[in-house]
């Protein structure tokens, strides 16, 4: 665990060199299909929310209110690629997420 949160901020803090000017956006770990994964993936994304607040990030949550990928703790496996890696968004659930985030843009 504290290894996760070493490489995440050495990424922010890389990420800030980089491009000191750009407004970054992050989005929260999707979930994962095992009970035992999703709560790192929750204490990751507490994590996350946290850099994002501390340095004036948008934290773009996906979970904790609308539930876009999950429905009560449980993810919903249509929107991901199951036979390949188990993690990555499939082309539903790229659709979905580009919805919410164009959505998200007009706020």
């Amino acid at each position: 665990w504290n290894l996760q949160r070493m490489v995440l901020a050495l990424f922010c803090s890389r990420l800030w060199e980089i491009f000191s000017n750009a407004k970054l956006n992050v989005i929260n770990i999707l979930p994962r299909a095992d009970h035992a994964k999703n709560n790192v993936v929750i204490e990751l994304n507490n994590y996350i929310r946290h850099v994002c607040q501390t340095h004036g990030l948008t934290y773009i949550d996906t979970e904790s209110r609308i539930k876009l990928f999950s429905n009560g703790g449980i993810r919903k496996n249509f929107y991901f690629r199951n036979n390949y890696d188990d993690v990555h968004l499939n082309d539903a659930g790229i659709v979905r997420l580009g919805k919410h985030l164009k959505y998200l843009s007009h706020l």
